[in-house]
């Protein structure tokens, strides 16, 4: 069987949304889970079980984030991609904040000249640009 690449880009975009809400479920669980840790037992866990916890809800909250993204990136196919006005700023700094762990273990220095514009975009796609784009200077530059 044949697919045209409109069928095909259907069938992707189902698939998406399909296993999309599949991961999302467990995800949820598991920032509920590591908040509850923090809101009920923080004074057992100590200052490092603290912030491992507070990392687990970070990551779950990034990793909601990059699913959200994949589904909104599997909807450019069918042209529903909604563009708003996005702040730069906001952007790079949104950015920075999910690659903190990286910048400091590869001792990266990033300066941003400001100011920034505000653009049209998509503010979502437009943080996983910006979080690439340094991603890859912070691997692929020389140190120094």
């Amino acid at each position: 069987m044949m697919f045209t690449s409109e069928e095909a880009n259907a069938e992707l975009s189902d698939f998406v949304h399909s296993v999309s809400h599949d991961l999302r479920a467990p995800l949820r669980g598991m920032q509920g889970f590591a908040t509850a840790l923090l809101e009920d037992f923080a004074d057992e866990l100590g200052p490092t079980g603290q912030d491992y916890a507070r990392r687990v809800v970070v990551a779950a909250h990034r990793m909601d984030t990059l699913i959200q993204d994949l589904l909104a990136y599997s909807r450019i196919s069918r042209g529903e991609l909604e563009l708003r006005p996005v702040r730069l700023r906001q952007v790079v700094g949104d950015a920075l904040s999910q690659l903190e762990t990286e910048l400091r273990e590869r001792e990266a220095q990033v300066a941003v000249e400001e100011p920034l514009p505000e653009v049209r975009g998509n503010q979502s796609l437009l943080v996983q640009v910006a979080a690439n784009l340094v991603s890859n200077a912070a691997k692929f530059v020389a140190p120094g």
